[in-house]
């Protein structure tokens, strides 16, 4: 794994591109939309058993982005929250 920093973000969804399938690629994303980013990476090679890997440019990535940590009473009280703070406003 390698971590990076998002640079950009698409402001607009696109449906996945269609490629051939083949035994190594990847599950098909089936009609999910997904945003292309920019990611600055902290290094340039992969190394997995023992061995480097140099990464070059055009490589498909699947990608992880972490937004932050949540609790789980947080998580299960965000209905409530958005509620209370909606509450009172007009449409």
């Amino acid at each position: 794994m390698i971590e990076g920093i998002v640079t950009h973000i698409n402001a607009d969804a696109t449906e996945p591109q269609v490629q051939q399938k083949s035994e190594n690629s990847p599950p098909s994303a089936n009609g999910q939309l997904v945003y292309r980013a920019l990611i600055t990476l902290k290094s340039q090679f992969l190394e997995a058993h023992e061995r480097r890997y140099l990464l070059t440019p055009g490589m498909q990535v699947a990608a992880e982005i972490n937004l932050g940590n949540r609790s789980v009473i947080v998580y299960l009280l965000s209905p409530v929250q958005k509620t209370v703070s909606e509450a009172g406003r007009e449409r």
